[in-house]
Order: C-alpha cells, then structure tokens, then sequence
C-alpha cells in the first residue's frame, strides 16, 4: 500500500487534482506505452499529486519523486486510502480495459474517482495472432467500449482517427500526441553518414510494423550497397520474431539486437544514420502513433517513415523526414535516396529535430492535458 513513508517528503502540490496512473508495467520504461504514461505521470507530478499503483509483484519505491506502489490488494487499499476528499480524484488507466484491470477501474468509480481512459489503439482490427487469453481479454474490452459513458469520464486519444471514432461518444476527449521533454535535447551536429552506413528500425516486431517489408527492401539494397548494415531492436511474440528472421535468413549484414534497456536503445538511435519506421497500412496501423518517432526525432538523424494514420500531419516529405509508402519498392528507393544524397538526408534529419519535434513538447501538451483534467 502506498503510505506515509512513500509520501512524506514529496513537495506538497497547491493544484487541486489527485492523480492514480494504473499499470501493469513494472518499469517506466518497458514499452513505447509506459514511456508515454510516465511523461504525462513526471508532467503532472510538477503541479499536482501523482502516485503509480501497479497490481502485480514488487518493491514500492519512489521514481522521480513519483510514489510507486505494488500488489493487487495493496491496489484496491491505496485506492481507498490515497482518495483526498478535498481534491479531484482521477484514476487515468491505458487502451483496453482487460479483465484483470476491470476491478480496480469498478473500485475507483464506487469511491468516486474520475475515470480517464487513455487510448492509443483500436483492437477491433488488431491482427496479430492471439492465445485464447488474449481473444477472451479483446473482446471484454471491446464490449466495454460500447458502454464508455457509464464508467469513463474523459478520454485521451493518440490519434485523429481515435478522435473521430470517439466523438460520438458524449465524453469530453483530447488529443494527446506521444510527449517528452525537448529542453535538454543535444542537436545533431552530424556532417556525414557513418561507415558502414546504419539503419535501423526499433519497436515491436508485430505485424502492423511491416519489419518483412524492410528487411525485403534492405535484402535488395544490399545486392548493391555492400557497406551498409540493417539494425534490428525489439522483441514481439515467438511467433513474429520467427517470422521475421525466416526473411532474415543468415545475412551477416543485418544485426538482431532483440530486446535492450532503455539507455542501450538511446545509444543505438543516435548512432544510427537512417532511422525507419515501416507500419503497413492496415487498419490497425491507421489508428495508432508509433511512439519510435517521437524517439527518432530527438536524435536528429534521418527518418524514413510510411505515410500511414498521422504520419503526414506531423512530418513533411523531405523536409523533416523522408516518406515513403508502404511497400518493399517504395521502401527501397527512399533508403537509396538517402545513400545517394547523404547530405540533404543529413538536413533532413537536423530540420525534423529543430521543428517537428517541437509538437511532441510535453510542457506544451502537458498543459493541455492539466486543463482537461481539471475541468472534467
């Protein structure tokens, strides 16, 4: 439970909203959607009250000056005991509400919290393959989804497709970009592509990435670029990672990383020279963000990225990044393009740096998403 020793020498907030991040991730950084809740969460926790509570094994800490509290009971009594009766009480919970998340959010609404679901994906296209579990899970939160306005009182969207399909919807909704902090950003000073040249792609290895697409059009490069190496960062379901290497076969000119922590990833991005993010066009894919493009834009490299969902509403063609469509020729010619005019790629790479990223600014989404909180 989360206590007196987790919160006594947290500095005392002035705002008026007690805020409860619910998840089941055990670290801040374990995946595109923790990073993206513990930006908002170290936001928040600027101005107002912010505690974790994450209903699984482990040791409370405190992170960030963030109270991190664990266990199932020791949730539904840190609900009850971390209510303030002089503030508003909100409990913000991710995408899909899943059976084992179900309880918590029906003790949160009975004690009176404010109930924000913060969407990022829209499951009734998801296209991998599922275990039974997993069917069982998509399914209850797709029948939940129907019944939105009975428990939830605010929603954040990741997405303008999101938006439009919750509109309908009588809720208050706000469009949440991905965020991080900018300020402390080191700009590219880059002058040349490295030797050999690196790309790299790093996420998830599901289908809605289009990894067999790249490594396809990396295969085709390679037939003519013999300097040049392909970086693969991730992990994804046996079964994906299977796939995907199947297209690999023992190309000793593409790198399997797999899964590496978040400091070891930040070294990878920076060092790379093209940075690509390959989503397929699928419906799946149209409803999302994909947070690796938050990351890339922070390091001033050169991105290529599929022209699918919101892709061109935040980056121009050749401008701040390099767009292409989602197909093996498509891929493999903008990939070229950069190997051939490696200094307007270079400037491509700094340009998105200095003026795409600014909107994913957590300090100007981040008030954004303290007004909506207030106001629900």
């Amino acid at each position: 439970m989360c206590d007196k020793r987790y919160n006594s020498h947290r500095e005392k907030k002035q705002g008026n909203l007690n805020i409860i991040f619910l998840s089941f991730r055990k670290t801040f950084f374990e995946s595109a959607g923790a990073k993206r809740t513990y930006y908002q969460a170290s936001f928040l926790n600027r101005f107002e009250d912010v505690t974790y509570l994450i209903p699984k094994k482990g040791i409370n800490k405190n992170d960030n000056n963030i109270p991190t509290c664990f266990g199932k009971w020791s949730t539904i009594v840190s609900l009850i005991k971390l209510r303030n009766r002089h503030k508003k009480n909100i409990l913000i919970i991710g995408t899909l509400i899943t059976l084992k998340e179900f309880p918590y959010l029906m003790c949160a609404k009975i004690l009176g919290y404010k109930i924000v679901l913060d969407k990022v994906e829209n499951y009734k296209y998801f296209e991998d393959k599922k275990s039974f579990g997993n069917w069982i899970n998509i399914e209850f939160g797709l029948l939940l989804d129907k019944w939105l306005n009975f428990f939830a009182d605010g929603l954040l969207v990741i997405s303008s497709k999101l938006n439009e399909l919750y509109a309908k919807n009588n809720l208050p909704v706000l469009f949440m970009p991905n965020s991080i902090p900018i300020d402390k950003i080191n700009y590219s000073s880059k002058q040349q592509f490295s030797k050999p040249v690196k790309i790299l792609y790093s996420g998830t290895f599901g289908q809605k990435e289009g990894i067999e697409l790249l490594v396809r059009a990396f295969l085709k490069i390679n037939t003519n670029y013999k300097n040049v190496e392909l970086h693969l960062v991730g992990k994804g379901t046996i079964y994906n990672e299977n796939r995907i290497k199947k297209e690999i076969k023992d190309n000793n000119h593409i790198i399997w990383h797999g899964y590496v922590t978040n400091k070891r990833l930040n070294k990878l991005q920076i060092e790379s020279d093209i940075l690509m993010m390959t989503r397929i066009d699928s419906k799946f894919a149209q409803f999302g963000f994909p947070y690796k493009v938050t990351e890339y834009l922070t390091t001033g490299n050169t991105i290529i990225a599929t022209n699918v969902g919101d892709i061109g509403n935040f980056l121009l063609h050749k401008v701040s990044a390099v767009i292409t469509e989602p197909n093996v020729k498509a891929i493999y010619e903008s990939i070229v393009f950069c190997l051939k005019n490696n200094q307007e790629a270079l400037n491509i790479g700094k340009n998105g740096q200095i003026h795409a990223l600014k909107a994913f600014n957590i300090d100007l989404n981040g008030k954004k998403l303290i007004n909506f909180l207030k106001y629900l």
